[in-house]
């Protein structure tokens, strides 16, 4: 008997595949949000309100956080601070009104305006973007957590476009299990083969029955290999016929 090695069924690499680009965007989605598509839509949005509205979007203050903003805020109102002292922990401000007496910083989760008299920082106010801080994190979070799952899924695929099974004369090798002898297997059922296309194998192991299942969905070339089992270890093929032969003997 020749050798028979069976890749996968295409069907199960295309599902396999799919489920993988599936989460991998899921996954690009979730991140990108949080990290990037809604702290620029925030800062698109708060640039919009400005006026004069600048050409260009503003820089961005990293470390500008709502708690970052309410401990300025809480500080401004209990110390008299001038510009520089500001500049000092935030850098240069996005953006200062034409007289000079606003200046505003963005960050990721909204803006954080200064009114100024001269140089004296009279008041500050924290304005949340159209996407909270707490929306941002729901989005690293759900992303986090798919990320395993798409990582999972891409490993599915890159077994079910690997994986062989391979049929000698002496023995049976599946995916990631060890070969079986082709002398250990002593039957061969196909009960569940007409509902879940699977062929389960009893195999002798040290004198102990093991059932080995097989399954059309995993084995592209299966019916070759249940027939090359059969006719190895002298076992009745359990498989009804194939369609179309079963079509013709209705003919008869």
């Amino acid at each position: 008997m020749d050798t028979i090695v069976s890749p996968q069924t295409t069907d199960r690499i295309v599902r396999t595949l799919l489920r993988a680009v599936l989460f991998t965007v899921f996954v690009t989605w979730f991140l990108y949000d949080g990290f990037v598509g809604w702290p620029a839509d925030n800062l698109k949005k708060a640039a919009e309100k400005l006026d004069p509205a600048p050409d260009q979007l503003p820089a961005m203050v990293e470390q500008l956080t709502p708690d970052l903003a309410g401990e300025i805020q809480a500080d401004i109102s209990e110390n008299r601070r001038i510009r520089s002292q500001i500049i000092e922990k935030l850098g240069q401000p996005g953006w200062q009104s034409e007289k000079h007496d606003e200046i505003v910083y963005f960050g990721q989760t909204g803006s954080l305006k200064l009114t100024l008299r001269g140089d004296l920082v009279t008041s500050a106010e924290f304005t949340d973007g159209v996407h909270s801080s707490s929306d941002l994190t729901v989005q690293k979070y759900i992303g986090f957590i798919l990320v395993p799952i798409a990582l999972w899924q891409l490993l599915g695929f890159l077994f079910a476009l690997t994986g062989r099974t391979t049929l000698t004369e002496t023995e049976l090798k599946l995916q990631n299990q060890k070969p079986i002898p082709l002398n250990t297997i002593k039957n061969i059922d196909a009960t569940l083969f007409n509902k879940k296309g699977i062929v389960e194998l009893t195999c002798n192991d040290n004198n102990q029955d093991k059932q080995v299942k097989i399954d059309d969905y995993r084995i592209r070339h299966f019916r070759p290999i249940v027939e090359g089992i059969c006719k190895q270890t002298n076992l009745k093929n359990p498989l009804p016929p194939p369609k179309e032969q079963a079509m013709e003997q209705d003919e008869k």
